[in-house]
């Protein structure tokens, strides 16, 4: 096959991109229609809390570690869009022992569910370094935070759509609660199954991973504490750590603790992805100017106190303006996040340090949970979860003033003072203007 002219080149990544968003739309059908009800389907199991870390915990440890293959795997791949779409399948797939675990003969059903979802994860771990690879190819990086932003935009919208839908579901079908659940997770397969058409239709610009830029686990590990992406993983793995230790219970929280009812769990957390997705609109266009460094400062903090504010008050009105502070901090750190990943690496060698950085999370995170599921089963004098909520905000702190300052950009910004930025942005106005602009556009754009 000949080479493709430049100009042609271009013309297929943008239809991909906007394949891309698609195909981000249809994955995020089995987030919002899945994996969201994951710790409520264990439940439902009789699963311990302990259990329930597990199903956090296992598989934040072993889908990373895939990624450990994955790294040797690139050196003799020739196309990354064959291998994403074949385990995109093989995820879809998996969707059908977890729905069918409730009719099944078994004893200890909760262990075989962990077992079924650390193997979804993983196959979905094991492709997102070759992923990210790909789509970063495309698009350009002075528009990362925007293109990224607007494709998470519109994703998520699909997650929370859909996880409204599987609430609704679960809420109606209450007396016959594991059809309930089957019908969600058939929905879920079907979004994964519909993500993997739209990765047909992208283009992959060639790739061939060089030997030469080949380097080991250990010495990236060796060489952590002196570079600037090993300072940013550092951070992000002691973060993870943090927060893993509250993340698995605020669903066992919300459920056993305070008795919510499905359609209240399901408001409580998709306030969050909603408020997710405007952060991302609004901190992805001010990343792009003022840098990702500057909004990991400012969101940082944020982040840190967000587990603190779940203490004072279980009303729920008060925990939907927390989970407002939550979702609006989250979606911007995490979207400054993977486009930090982008700017600090070169394009031969990202998918290695992607591997490795979600290896370092994935330990982090999995020590996270199981120290969370150890300190829940210690009988105290009071809800042992909320130890977990303080300790998991005290933490964030320690780790937000020990490495934040110690990451540099990697781009060449006008370099402005992040609480200056912060007070001038006018976080509320901003949103305001965000929430008018979704609105205005999807008025205009439509078809």
């Amino acid at each position: 096959m000949g080479k493709i002219p430049k100009k042609e080149v271009v013309k297929l990544e943008k239809q991909s991109l906007k394949y891309s968003v698609y195909e981000g739309s249809s994955a995020s059908i089995m987030e919002g229609s899945g994996t969201a009800y994951i710790s409520p389907f264990a439940m439902a199991l009789n699963a311990s809390n302990t259990e329930v870390a597990f199903l956090s915990s296992i598989p934040s440890l072993f889908s990373p570690l895939t990624q450990l293959i994955t790294v040797h795997f690139l050196k003799k791949i020739k196309s990354r869009k064959t291998i994403t779409i074949s385990f995109v399948l093989l995820q879809a797939l998996i969707w059908i022992p977890i729905m069918l675990l409730p009719f099944m003969n078994l004893s200890h059903k909760p262990i075989f569910l962990i077992a079924l979802f650390t193997l979804l994860s993983a196959f979905g771990s094991f492709i997102s370094p070759i992923w990210a690879s790909w789509i970063s190819d495309m698009v350009d990086p002075n528009k990362r935070g925007n293109y990224f932003g607007r494709r998470n935009a519109i994703a998520g919208s699909f997650a929370i759509a859909f996880t409204f839908m599987a609430a609704y579901i679960l809420d109606a079908l209450t007396n016959k609660l594991f059809i309930a659940f089957a019908i969600i997770f058939i929905i879920a397969m079907i979004g994964r199954l519909l993500s993997s058409y739209f990765l047909t239709k992208q283009f992959e610009p060639e790739f061939k991973f060089p030997e030469q830029d080949y380097f080991s686990f250990k010495s990236f590990l060796k060489k952590m504490p002196e570079t600037n992406f090993g300072k940013f993983s550092m951070y992000q793995s002691f973060l993870n750590f943090a927060v893993m230790i509250a993340s698995p219970f605020f669903a066992v929280y919300m459920i056993r603790n305070l008795n919510f009812s499905y359609p209240q769990y399901t408001l409580i957390t998709v306030t969050a992805s909603i408020f997710s997705l405007i952060g991302m609109r609004v901190w992805g266009k001010y990343a792009d100017k003022h840098g990702n460094v500057k909004t990991l400062k400012i969101l940082g903090i944020f982040i840190a106190i967000v587990p603190l504010l779940w203490i004072f008050n279980s009303n729920i009105y008060y925990l939907l303006f927390v989970q407002v502070i939550s979702g609006f901090a989250w979606g911007g750190f995490n979207l400054s996040v993977s486009d930090f990943i982008y700017d600090a690496t070169t394009k031969e060698k990202r998918a290695l340090f992607i591997s490795y950085h979600n290896v370092l999370n994935g330990i982090a995170s999995f020590l996270g949970a199981a120290l969370g599921g150890i300190l829940v089963a210690i009988k105290m004098p009071f809800t042992p979860i909320i130890l977990l909520f303080v300790l998991s905000g005290i933490l964030r702190i320690i780790f937000y003033y020990i490495f934040i300052h110690k990451i540099e950009e990697p781009r060449n910004i006008k370099e402005v003072h992040h609480t200056h930025r912060l007070i001038n942005l006018a976080p509320s106005q901003g949103l305001l203007h965000e929430l008018i602009a979704i609105v205005s556009k999807r008025k205009n754009n439509k078809q």
